[in-house]
């Protein structure tokens, strides 16, 4: 396992995870990129890893070229994190969904001249936290395409890793769907109780 999936086990501290976002500005129901961030994190025995951070954006599909990283973004109650090449060029967006800031209709017209079209909703994913307040859902994308929801939880003034799943995404190319198509994620046989 490498990545930033090496940091982020059930019951470790996140609170260094990135959680802005890119301000109230409402997007324009299409592509944009706005307030990505490339973050470093470092641990004693897991080596460092540069990693981008890409926020929400309401009324958008904000992306960001992962230049050979993983991308993680925040956060996710029914949206879609994908990941699509253009022009040679491979992207991973969060793509806003929901009433009065829904772009399904744009994405539908972006994936039809992509290639390379992987999608997942990481809220499909979560871990139902015990006893405990949820704070959010996280989705990440790897550079070899690995996709994972990871639900975090606070604890007064800290937030820590209430579980990881790995998720099994849509694969989309020009010939059509590739993988399950009545859901547009399926779980990968994890235990546990899904929403």
């Amino acid at each position: 396992m490498s990545g930033l999936i090496r940091f982020l086990k059930k019951g470790v501290d996140v609170s260094w995870l990135p959680t802005s976002g890119p301000g109230t500005t409402s997007g324009t129901k299409t592509l944009c990129s706005v307030g990505i961030k490339r973050e470093k994190k470092s641990g004693f025995s897991k080596g460092t890893i540069d990693y981008l951070y890409l926020p929400f954006r309401p009324n958008g599909i904000n992306y960001c070229e992962s230049r050979d990283m993983d991308v993680i973004s925040y956060p996710f109650t029914g949206c879609i994190m994908a990941t699509f090449t253009q022009e040679r060029v491979r992207k991973v967006c969060h793509v806003s969904t929901g009433d009065g800031q829904d772009c399904k209709a744009e994405w539908e017209n972006i994936k039809k001249t992509a290639s390379n079209v992987m999608e997942f909703k990481p809220s499909d994913f979560y871990v139902r936290p015990h006893n405990i307040a949820l704070e959010g859902i996280y989705g990440l994308i790897t550079p070899d395409s690995k996709c994972y929801a990871i639900t975090i939880v606070r604890d007064k003034d800290k937030r820590f890793v209430a579980g990881v799943r790995e998720c099994r995404p849509i694969l989309r190319d020009n010939a059509g769907v590739r993988g399950p198509s009545d859901v547009l994620s399926a779980p990968l046989g994890f235990p546990g109780n899904f929403p």
